[in-house]
């Protein structure tokens, strides 16, 4: 009975979300960071993240309106510096590096626009402009193309990018309503579309050159998948113990490989978040979700700055809650002014109604008769003379008259 229930509700899953539930085990396979850091002072919203082996340097991007910078960091999230690229680019939500052709491309979500950049190499001024005005060393613009969206939500549009080094592909998501995965050649002429079911969304992705795979973050159901490189077939996947991520990247240069996720702060509903970066040891496959009678073999770890980030979390989110609390009681003390306006005259004008009527209440108008000869509905009363509602009537005046037979009194003696 149990399992029909849980097969009704997947049905009105799929109907209604087109999204089909990836069946969890009681055993959570949470991926246990080891490091993490609040970036928010150098990157404010950090929507998109990739790794270049021409530096060894972590990438990312933010997309509120000001932020026309690709920011370069170390992978502890060490700030290294920000490269202006133009202000045309609106709601920048994806950046991947391109090692074999240095280049580095940006992706627009709404405007499902991708340019591309030559990859600056600070000791080679031949790759930048490095223009005195300028606080920040500017990136030199190659080409970039649109997008279809074939008939995709317009309120939604491209999150994820990543570059096949191997294929020379482009790889790009639609993050949802439908979730759709691009392969793309560079000039950006479209080779595949493949529509996805495994995530609520797609909000990030990594190639993996090591294992010729792609790494696929989802913001909504806070996982992580490791799929092939059409996003069709999913090897394994891991809860995350964090919200609002939308940037992935992955290091080999390091032993054991490592997973950076960034989060976006921003919520159109709901509490906000904190601009973070995660660091991860790289999972393998048989770890995840996909394998649950396998052994949970994550864990837990030391993890170099989990606490005060952690703490930074909660505060953020009591501060949200206690606002939230505020405006609840500023919105009910206005409701209740509202219809007090609203109410209260006419209660007065009631109340003034009625002490008029007792005013003309005569009690003589109203004889006093044994209750036990009077009908209800005779004559008036106190409430219907205050509210109209007894009707008058007419006294029907009834004679008597007796017959008295005829008899002569003289005849008789008394």
């Amino acid at each position: 009975r149990a399992r029909f229930i849980v097969f009704l509700l997947c049905l009105f899953v799929v109907f209604v979300f087109g999204v089909v539930p990836i069946e969890e085990s009681e055993n959570a396979r949470i991926l246990p960071p080891i490091a993490a850091l609040d970036i928010g002072e150098f990157v404010e919203e950090p929507s998109g993240l990739t790794f270049c082996n021409a530096t060894g340097h972590l990438y990312a991007i933010c997309d509120k309106p000001k932020c026309h910078y690709i920011y370069e960091m170390l992978t502890d999230g060490t700030p290294v510096r920000a490269w202006e690229i133009s202000k045309n680019h609106d709601d920048i939500e994806a950046v991947a590096c391109d090692d074999k052709k240095g280049l580095i491309y940006v992706a627009e979500e709404e405007n499902m626009k991708i340019s591309s950049y030559i990859f600056p190499d600070i000791n080679n001024s031949s790759t930048y402009f490095n223009l005195e005005t300028k606080n920040s060393p500017q990136l030199i613009p190659v080409s970039n193309f649109t997008l279809p969206t074939h008939g995709g939500d317009t309120n939604s549009g491209l999150e994820g990018l990543t570059i096949d080094t191997k294929r020379d592909r482009i790889y790009t998501v639609y993050e949802k309503k439908p979730r759709m995965f691009y392969t793309l050649t560079p000039t950006g002429r479209e080779l595949n579309l493949t529509v996805t079911y495994f995530s609520g969304d797609l909000s990030g992705l990594a190639y993996d050159d090591h294992q010729d795979k792609l790494w696929v973050l989802s913001d909504q159901s806070s996982r992580v998948f490791l799929t092939d490189v059409t996003c069709s077939i999913i090897y394994d996947y891991w809860d995350l113990p964090i919200l609002r991520s939308e940037g992935i990247a992955i290091n080999y240069y390091v032993d054991p490989p490592e997973l950076y996720i960034t989060t976006d702060p921003s919520s159109p509903n709901g509490a906000p978040y904190v601009p973070i970066m995660v660091t991860f040891l790289l999972p393998k496959i048989g770890t995840g979700l996909k394998f649950p009678n396998n052994p949970n073999v994550l864990g837990t770890v030391n993890c170099t700055g989990c606490d005060e980030v952690w703490d930074e979390i909660f505060t953020v989110e009591k501060n949200f809650n206690e606002k939230v609390q505020h405006q609840e009681l500023v919105y009910s003390l206005e409701l209740v002014g509202c219809l007090l306006v609203i109410f209260l005259p006419i209660a007065i004008i009631i109340i003034v109604i009625f002490a008029r009527k007792l005013q003309q209440y005569d009690p003589s108008s109203y004889p006093s008769t044994p209750q036990k000869k009077r009908k209800s509905n005779d004559g008036a009363s106190l409430w219907g003379d205050i509210f109209n509602l007894g009707q008058k009537k007419e006294k029907n005046m009834y004679t008597s008259t007796a017959v008295i037979p005829g008899t002569n009194f003289e005849d008789q003696n008394f």
